[in-house]
């Protein structure tokens, strides 16, 4: 009887909690988007239901929370539409303290930012001028008055610094004293903002200059250069396992030119639940501006998002296979083939290096192993008054393959694409039972990756010349008909 108390009060607990829970999922949808009316409406709702004070106390929290909030966004509209910033920004500041889900509160609070942070421009032809003519004084000065001007003093230092816009003076005319810039060097990048996932990734960055080179400088700890050409390099983001959000810049410099390239990376922590930084930070000692803008990862054509190389694969190939029934008559040499399919294994390497615009290779080292057991029979002819032999031949081959493909990928996403290939393969027999030679092929296929795991599917046909060999009526020139595996790319 005891026992049976016991497992009503589970159950009806378990109702109760259920019945809450729907109610929650009710309310997120009005706390995402800020309506507190309606917020307040379901809580209300569901105090004239609730009779227990344990289940009256949460929701009393609740409502009065939703009223609360209700009330500074009243106030913090009032003062957005009078543009008052920094009264706007404080009270959807408060909101956010007390419900870090909504999104209008957080679109709002991120326009007051700017609105008071506005982001500092890069130092035009005529503002160099003006620095070397002491229009904005001599430092610490002269950074301060940069900064109430809009304009970023760490880029017009480098550039005063490399010589940009030093005035000349004719020897002919003392008097004159224009300004011109020391070099015709030009230098552009595909993106100045970078954007990483909080588990990291890697992205390429394509860079025109007529200078002979280019340096990368100023990059931050947890990123690293991968390769560098010369019009084009890849950076890796490493994971970011805080809950806060990653901001900082390099820069990319040639013959005195520079371009300085923002990055930002997320955290660990819910999106809706992180908060824009309004602090300014500081690196090598200098003043530094957070950026706010968020810009695609990568804009080079079809390139590989995720690369992964290198991988263990494993598979099931078939062959086309001739073999012999029936010898009718010994002396006449006679032979009845059947048809069959020869099955096997594959294991081994593969190597898939992929380059720009989604070409790459589609290489590796595999062993191949085919067993196949075939009834056959031998009649010995009317001097043996036709008696038929039937016995079991067991085949067994063993193939080192090696291919050589050129890969086109369609690549949708870092954890996705499509991909075709088509090129040339050698089969090497180690143990056969068959006699057979060294088999030049043409291979053909296509499949897909998921992240890591890769998923291949094709045939492969004899290109040697096999008239003479001595095995000719054992595999056509239609050779593998089905090679299918799955690898595990890293």
């Amino acid at each position: 009887m005891k026992m049976k108390r016991i497992v009503i009060l589970f159950f009806a607990v378990i109702i109760t909690l259920s019945v809450y829970s729907q109610h929650d999922l009710q309310v997120d949808s009005c706390l995402v988007r800020g309506d507190y009316s309606c917020v307040i409406e379901k809580y209300t709702k569901a105090l004239e239901t609730a009779t227990e004070e344990k289940d009256r106390f949460p929701l009393e929290t609740n409502l009065k929370s939703a009223q609360l909030c209700k009330d500074l966004i009243e106030q913090a509209d009032q003062y957005y539409h009078n543009k008052n910033w920094g009264m706007a920004g404080a009270n959807y500041q408060k909101v956010l303290d007390e419900n870090p889900n909504d999104s209008n509160a957080q679109a709002k609070w991120k326009e007051c930012y700017d609105a008071l942070n506005p982001p500092l421009r890069k130092a035009t032809a005529i503002d160099i001028a003006d620095i070397w003519n002491d229009k904005y004084g001599k430092d610490p000065e002269r950074r301060q008055k940069l900064i109430a001007a809009g304009i970023d003093p760490d880029d017009a230092k480098r550039r005063i610094n490399a010589g940009e816009g030093k005035p000349i003076s004719n020897v002919g005319n003392p008097a004159s004293n224009t300004s011109t810039t020391a070099s015709d060097i030009t230098l552009k990048v595909s993106k100045q903002n970078l954007s990483f996932f909080a588990s990291g990734g890697r992205t390429t960055m394509e860079v025109n200059t007529n200078a002979g080179d280019y340096q990368i400088a100023n990059l931050p700890s947890w990123c690293k250069i991968n390769n560098k050409f010369s019009d084009w390099f890849s950076i890796t983001c490493d994971p970011n396992y805080t809950r806060q959000p990653r901001y900082d810049w390099f820069v990319i410099s040639a013959g005195g030119k520079e371009v300085r390239v923002y990055i930002n990376q997320e955290s660990t922590a819910p999106a809706t639940a992180q908060k824009s930084s309004t602090a300014k930070t500081t690196k090598n000692n200098t003043y530094k501006r957070n950026n706010p803008y968020k810009s695609k990862s990568y804009s080079c054509f079809n390139c590989p998002q995720t690369k992964y190389p290198v991988g263990f694969s494993i598979g099931y190939v078939e062959k086309n296979l001739l073999y012999p029934i029936n010898n009718e008559n010994i002396s006449a040499n006679t032979v009845i083939y059947g048809f069959d399919k020869l099955q096997g294994i594959q294991a081994g390497f593969r190597i898939e290096p992929l380059f720009k615009y989604g070409f790459g290779l589609n290489m590796g080292v595999f062993y191949e192993y085919y067993s196949k057991s075939i009834e056959q029979s031998y009649n010995y002819g009317e001097s043996y008054n036709n008696y038929v032999d039937i016995y079991t031949v067991n085949y067994k081959q063993h193939i080192i393959n090696i291919p050589l493909h050129l890969e086109y990928r369609f690549n949708f996403s870092k954890y996705f694409n499509l991909f075709i290939y088509g090129g040339a393969g050698i089969d090497i027999p180690v143990s056969d039972d068959f006699s057979s030679s060294i088999y030049a092929l043409f291979d053909y296929g296509g499949g897909l990756r998921i992240d890591h795991v890769q998923f291949d599917i094709g045939k492969s046909n004899i290109i040697s010349d096999i008239s003479n060999s001595t095995n000719y009526d054992l595999f056509s020139n239609k050779y593998k008909n089905l090679e299918v595996s799955m690898s595990y790319m890293f």
